[in-house]
């Protein structure tokens, strides 16, 4: 009989090759990829910033990268919940307002939470929301059907989105961004309006993803076979 104390069970982690974490990127007039989009996030970071990632792209894609010391980094992969990740920026901007939030989101999970604008104007709360637009829940559409119309998700006009639950024009910003250089604009311009929502649209294309979310997926999809 074996028992489970018995065991030898291997808890290290591999080692991480960080040769390039800390590289600089620089933007061309290129459209937009999901690395590039990582790599810039991590770059535009700063140590008072709390990143909270929503399952799918976003968390796949910035759990990996590192980020200055005393940064923060929310995601939730167990539940795997979209949707959590709005309402949990706007929880950590509320419950510390010394450090300025950054969220990292598809357009598919935001819809289910987007009415939490609402409170994010209410509580003058100024985070920087960075909306990945991929046509759909890109994390579902490589897991199992990459062209099913039940991954696409409705075309919403964000831009709109902030006067639709109450804002002011003094209190945010909405920017658009389809090129590397359109993205560092943005970034640019939402660390000066410290006080402000700054909400970004980053279009991407919709086969996209990055590469360890591309092997999870994989796995995913071979076990549902």
């Amino acid at each position: 009989m074996s028992y489970l104390s018995n065991a030898k069970l291997d808890l290290s982690l591999p080692e991480i090759n960080d040769e390039n974490d800390k590289s600089e990127v620089k933007p061309s007039d290129n459209k937009l990829t999901q690395s590039f989009y990582d790599n810039a996030v991590r770059q535009f970071t700063s140590d008072n910033n709390t990143i909270v990632a929503e399952q799918g792209t976003s968390f796949f894609g910035l759990a990996s990268q590192r980020l200055p010391e005393g940064a923060k980094f929310f995601g939730q992969p167990l539940w795997g919940s979209i949707g959590y990740a709005f309402p949990a920026a706007l929880g950590n901007q509320i419950a510390n307002k010394d450090r300025r939030v950054v969220l990292s989101t598809g357009e598919g999970s935001l819809q289910l939470t987007i009415q939490e604008l609402g409170l994010a104007f209410r509580e003058k709360l100024n985070p920087v929301m960075f909306v990945i637009d991929n046509s759909g829940y890109t994390v579902e559409r490589v897991i199992h059907g990459m062209n099913e119309h039940y991954n696409d998700v409705p075309k919403l006009n964000y831009g709109l989105m902030p006067k639709a639950f109450g804002a002011k024009d003094d209190e945010y910003d909405f920017i658009e961004a389809s090129t590397e250089n359109e993205l560092f604009d943005a970034m640019s311009k939402a660390k000066e309006e410290k006080d402000k929502l700054v909400l970004i649209q980053v279009n991407m294309g919709m086969q996209d993803v990055p590469e360890q979310l591309a092997k999870t997926a994989k796995a995913f999809a071979d076990q549902n076979k």
